[in-house]
């Protein structure tokens, strides 16, 4: 989400810091990366520690990187707060979606939920991307104020999100490893590579778009 106040901004980033088009690139587009690598990291971390202290822990880190993003007008300071930012979204953006399909075992359930999810997330985004826009009228640095806004979320996390200890996490992946076909096939990798080509379109049309 944190793309949605970084894209009503971008060209205002590149006339802040015209002697720095490269680190300026990296700040809009780089953290697409970073989060790319920290979710395959995500993965081995969550087997030894539960997904709520990777969501609590990230969720620090996320909002501190975006909330304090532009405390330093200065644009190696913006990078790293972006890069801080990416590597914990990785995280989060793992440990939710596996947190719900732990929690909820009826495939129904778990296939709802995940729709609830992805409704929410795509409503935050949307209306983070106007409210950013909305306050980038009167300076570029204005949009991360929106970033305020992940202080509450990490007290919901803390407040709100179950933790399942290590022995019942075991047992619910004894109770569906019959089930589960090991290996990946022709259609998952169809849609692995049409996600990679919208969202390669979806962005490119995107950062045609700022204040």
């Amino acid at each position: 989400m944190a793309d949605t106040v970084i894209v009503p901004i971008s060209n205002n980033l590149y006339e802040a810091f015209p002697e720095a088009v490269g680190a300026v690139n990296f700040i809009v587009s780089g953290p697409q990366l970073i989060i790319a690598i920290a979710s395959l990291l995500a993965a081995p971390v969550m087997m030894k520690v539960s997904k709520k202290k990777i969501l609590v822990v990230s969720g620090f880190f996320c909002a501190l990187g975006l909330a304090l993003g532009v405390a330093v007008e200065n644009v190696w300071y913006v990078l790293a707060c972006r890069a801080v930012a990416g590597i914990a979204t990785g995280f989060i953006n793992v440990a939710a979606v596996a947190l719900i399909a732990e929690v909820y075992i009826d495939e129904a359930k778990r296939g709802y939920m995940m729709g609830i999810y992805n409704a929410v997330m795509a409503g935050i985004g949307t209306v983070m991307a106007i409210v950013a826009g909305s306050l980038a009228v009167n300076g570029w640095t204005n949009a991360y104020k929106v970033f305020w806004t992940c202080i509450p979320m990490v007290i919901c996390f803390i407040l709100f999100l179950p933790e399942l200890g290590v022995e019942a996490r075991e047992a619910q992946q004894g109770e569906s490893s019959s089930e589960v076909k090991k290996g990946f096939n022709i259609h998952f990798w169809m849609t692995m590579g049409t996600l990679f080509l919208f969202y390669i379109a979806n962005m490119g049309i995107s950062y045609f778009i700022s204040v």
